[in-house]
Formats: C-alpha cells, sequence, structure tokens
C-alpha cells in the first residue's frame, strides 16, 4: 500500500514545464496545450474552431473557453566574439491572452465558433552588450501576432464532421539594434563604408 501511496503522489507531484515553441504554441486550449497539441483528432472544446472546427460538432451546446499565459525565456543567452555573455532581460515577460466560443445548433447538425489568439512581446531583449565599435548599448526584437477565427462546422453522420475556419492574422514587430551608437564612416570599418547608425 505504501509503494502505491508514494507512487501516486509522486505522478500528481506538478513539475515545471521548461519547453516551449515560441511563439508557435502547439495548441490553443487547456485540452490542448495538456496533450501537447495533439488533440486534432480529439478536438471538442471552443478552441476547436481554431484547432480543428469540425470538433465543435461534439459539443453538447454551447462552450466558453478562456485561456491566459505569462513565460518568460530562461535560456536564450547571447555570447559572441566581443566579450558578450547576457541572458535575455529578466524582467521580459510574453502574454498570450486566448479566448473562444463555440455553439452546436439545436436539433441541428451545424455548429459555429470563433476563436482569437492574441500572443504579446515575445522575443528576446539584452540590455548593455559590448558593441564592435568599443560601445555597450542594447539589442531587442519583440513581436506580437493576434489571430482571429471564425469557424463552422456540419456533421454530416456520426463518423464523419466536416469544419472550415478562415484564419485572419495581424503580426507586428519592433527591433532594435544598438539604439545609441552611432560611427563615422572610418578606414578601420571599411566593410561599412557609410559608417553605422544603430535602428
Amino acid at each position: 500500500r505504501l509503494s502505491a501511496v508514494l507512487g501516486v503522489l509522486a505522478m500528481a507531484h506538478p513539475l515545471q514545464s521548461l519547453a516551449i515553441n515560441g511563439m508557435y504554441l502547439t495548441g490553443y486550449g487547456t485540452e490542448s496545450s495538456f496533450m501537447g497539441g495533439a488533440d486534432v483528432a480529439v478536438a471538442r472544446d471552443a478552441f476547436a474552431a481554431t484547432n480543428n472546427p469540425a470538433g465543435m460538432t461534439q459539443l453538447g451546446g454551447q462552450a466558453a473557453d478562456l485561456e491566459i499565459q505569462v513565460e518568460t525565456d530562461l535560456y536564450s543567452d547571447h555570447t559572441d566574439a566581443y566579450g558578450n555573455y547576457r541572458k535575455p532581460r529578466a524582467d521580459h515577460y510574453s502574454t498570450l491572452a486566448n479566448a473562444a466560443y463555440a455553439r452546436r445548433f439545436a436539433n441541428s447538425p451545424y455548429a459555429a465558433g470563433v476563436a482569437l489568439i492574441v500572443q504579446g512581446g515575445v522575443g528576446w531583449t539584452y540590455r548593455g552588450l559590448n558593441t564592435q565599435f568599443g560601445t555597450r548599448d542594447d539589442a531587442r526584437s519583440l513581436f506580437a501576432v493576434v489571430k482571429l477565427s471564425p469557424a463552422l462546422a456540419w456533421e454530416i453522420n456520426d463518423q464523419l464532421s466536416l469544419g472550415v475556419t478562415l484564419g485572419i492574422n495581424y503580426l507586428g514587430g519592433s527591433q532594435e539594434l544598438f539604439p545609441n551608437t552611432a560611427v563615422d564612416p572610418s578606414p578601420a570599418w571599411p566593410q561599412l563604408p557609410q559608417g553605422f547608425n544603430g535602428f
């Protein structure tokens, strides 16, 4: 009995997840996230609108889901020939806020839904890098992704459902590379005949 209890406790102990797929999530919603994105054949929550719209026909009525994740990048260290060894800025967090609603129409083979996926601040920020020009400056690259997925589904029979979704995507980004560094043209930098002005 003691072994069984210890085994159950060991399996129930929450472990920290250190895996990430950057801005490309493996799945949206609780079910998909816990299945590592392997839920396509069994998508049956409101996020089926974006994961697999045909799955909306498995709903008994209507469903609404909200998912919020906050993540940070622990292991994107930067090393180069100028003596830099930097970790990303410690206070940089990416926010993912996703919502979905789906409804199976009563006494009907049809279902409809919509999902909104928002991923903000995905990327990296390094402060105080040594540059090739003898200055110290910052580098940053951040992206935001917004995806709207309206969807329709039709249950043809108990074994076959068809679904269609329209993925409307917006991607925004901002980038800085040594914004406070400016170097005049110089024979010391023949590869930069115009000099260098950070951007």
